[in-house]
């Protein structure tokens, strides 16, 4: 699913509010697949980090992280969720959703915040 599934994406944001917890949770998912240009997933995704599901907001954050700095107007929300959830797993995956999120699309996710590439590195005696 790319862009080309952004139709899509009013349908899985109705699912978002579905009574059953399995189909909020995998809308969420879902959603997180239709790619970095959907504006209308994020602001879908943000309105659903309050549920009352914790495998379900687990969900939703974790999407809000797939979609990298597209989805930065997510941070407030997840600053939230980082301070006042009461769930660990939910603040850990929130926590690594703010860093995907505030991610260089140039920066591989173990180089530790510096762009790829050679350069010095702190020790290396040179």
């Amino acid at each position: 699913m790319g862009q080309e599934a952004n139709p899509s994406v009013p349908k899985l944001a109705e699912k978002l509010r579905a009574e059953n917890k399995n189909v909020r949770r995998d809308a969420a998912t879902a959603l997180s697949r239709i790619g970095r240009s959907s504006e209308e997933a994020v602001v879908q995704l943000i309105d659903a980090v309050q549920d009352e599901d914790a495998d379900v907001r687990r969900a939703v954050v974790t999407a809000l992280g797939r979609f990298g700095p597209g989805a930065k107007e997510a941070v407030p929300a997840l600053n939230k969720i980082v301070q006042d959830e009461f769930n660990l797993q939910v603040r850990r995956a929130a926590a690594s959703a703010i860093q995907e999120i505030g991610r260089d699309p140039n920066e591989t996710p173990n180089s530790g915040g510096r762009p790829t590439g050679g350069g010095p590195r702190r020790g290396s005696g040179r």
